[in-house]
């Protein structure tokens, strides 16, 4: 199940803050980088990043990359349940996230954003919503710098953003 929707999203849902005089570039673009720490630190937000493979023949073979997301309910009123109002708000926050850090200009890499399947995963005591991308090359079964390329901007992305690998971090402190 993957979103088709890689790099052409409509400018209301993305690029535009509000329908009067837009703001020039580096302003809206400013305005989204803010909401988008906003969302990190709200949702508790990190990722971590694993190969994606394959089957060929009888071999399993390294195709490309996958980047998780992983976020949680900001202040749970009751504990949380699969595909609940709350869940949608952290999907969406992600899906926006995971749109924003696409490299606009890739031509050799496939990008895709999986879509809502509307399930938690279980950490110890966090329950989780998960959105990856998942990045291959686009002409062949094998991986290339192109794709790790990719995966490195993304990841440098995030880190400027402020979400953490591989574990939420909270003022130097696990969680």
């Amino acid at each position: 199940m993957w979103n088709t929707e890689l790099r052409q999203a409509p400018s209301s849902m993305y690029g535009r803050i509000s329908a009067q005089e837009p703001p020039s570039g580096t302003e809206a673009e400013t305005r989204k980088e803010q909401k988008l720490r906003e969302c990190i630190r709200r949702h508790r937000v990190f990722w971590k990043a694993w190969p994606e493979l394959a089957v060929w023949g009888s071999e399993r073979r390294q195709v490309g990359f996958r980047l998780g997301l992983f976020g949680t309910h900001d202040r749970p009123s009751k504990s949380p349940i699969a595909g609940c109002p709350e869940c949608w708000k952290v999907y969406r926050c992600l899906h926006d996230l995971a749109f924003w850090i696409l490299p606009a200009d890739e031509e050799e890499s496939e990008l895709h954003i999986s879509v809502y399947d509307a399930s938690l995963l279980y950490n110890g005591e966090r329950r989780e919503i998960l959105v990856t991308i998942k990045i291959t090359h686009r002409n062949g079964f094998d991986w290339s710098a192109c794709e790790a390329r990719c995966l490195a901007d993304m990841e440098e992305m995030l880190l400027r953003l402020g979400a953490p690998q591989n574990q939420w971090k909270e003022q130097g402190v696990l969680q």
